[in-house]
């Protein structure tokens, strides 16, 4: 090869030129299968015997022989043009029903309760070869962890979005609840006095006293007593269970109580900003097939848990 060997003297057509030369050993039948010319392969073949420094392939006795270093490069080129067509195939030529792909999705453990299970039912039935990877996250990390090619969106609740490349579609909106163990008094007449005076339980991932219900507390003027952080939604019924401690959350979590968990809610005696539940992920995603199939996938899944989530809100606490 020439010492000023340079990548940009080679496209993608000399390649491929390259390998149908390798598979056919002629010029005419190599033409026949591109749809091309022989004088356009035969142009191809000498770009290719310039940029390699070798003769590449000789002709003996009716036939195109590859030289030592055209079998070396075919061990590497055929390989590499069939990696780019599998990859192509994938995030172009989308199947479902037929796709081998991996794809990653974050979530918190509230977006993980709500949704995955259904997710997964629903990814496994039309994409039984296909493979699903569900990794934790957290608020905090979601735009940075984005940036890793392999993880293919977010869903996650109030999301915060600074970087333009990133892109975030809220699929639902969910309500503030007052929580409570149903032997607190409290939680069944609850006022704003009563709730100043109770010592409150946050959830927060990062061990951070302060949530939504301080921000809208601090624009009255007024502030509350976090007596514990948890970092997940899943274990707040069960650290309130028997204390008098009480904990707002997004009423998705109506979906995770039963009678055993011994918690009662109802609608916080102030008013709080609904949970956005968006997902997020990378602008240079959009237009690839197999992720526009996952999204639509989420969409779905989200639309179908949001119709059982109102109805029970509506059953549980009533009309607003």
């Amino acid at each position: 090869m020439r010492s000023d060997f340079s990548l940009n003297q080679i496209d993608l057509n000399l390649l491929k030129v390259f390998d149908l030369l390798m598979q056919e050993r002629s010029v005419t039948r190599a033409a026949d299968r591109a749809g091309r010319t022989q004088s356009a392969i035969s142009h191809s073949l000498n770009r290719l015997r310039e940029i390699f420094g070798d003769e590449l392939f000789v002709k003996h006795a009716g036939s195109m022989n590859p030289t030592a270093q055209a079998r070396e490069l075919a061990a590497v080129i055929t390989q590499a043009l069939s990696d780019i067509q599998g990859v192509v195939s994938q995030h172009v030529n989308f199947k479902p029903s037929e796709s081998q792909r991996q794809f990653r999705i974050g979530v918190t453990d509230y977006t993980s309760a709500l949704y995955i299970p259904a997710l997964l039912e629903e990814f496994n039935a039309k994409a039984p070869h296909a493979r699903l990877r569900i990794v934790p996250v957290y608020l905090y990390e979601a735009s940075e962890l984005l940036s890793d090619p392999d993880l293919d969106c977010v869903l996650l609740g109030n999301p915060i979005i600074r970087e333009a490349h990133v892109v975030e579609t809220i699929l639902a909106r969910h309500q503030m609840l007052c929580a409570a163990w149903a032997a607190n008094p409290v939680i069944k007449a609850l006022t704003l006095e009563k709730y100043l005076a109770m010592p409150h339980l946050q959830i927060s991932p990062d061990g951070d006293e302060s949530g939504v219900s301080d921000g809208a507390l601090k624009a009255m003027g007024l502030s509350r007593r976090v007596a514990a952080t948890v970092p997940y939604y899943m274990v707040a019924p069960k650290v309130l269970k028997g204390t008098q401690m009480i904990a707002a959350f997004a009423d998705g979590m109506l979906s995770l109580l039963d009678e055993s968990s011994e918690i009662l809610v109802t609608r916080p005696p102030f008013a709080l900003p609904d949970v956005r539940v968006s997902l997020i992920y990378v602008r240079t995603k959009q237009a690839d097939a197999g992720h526009i199939w996952l999204r639509s996938c989420i969409r779905s899944i989200v639309a179908g848990c949001e119709e059982k989530r109102k109805a029970s809100l509506h059953q549980i606490i009533g009309p607003a």
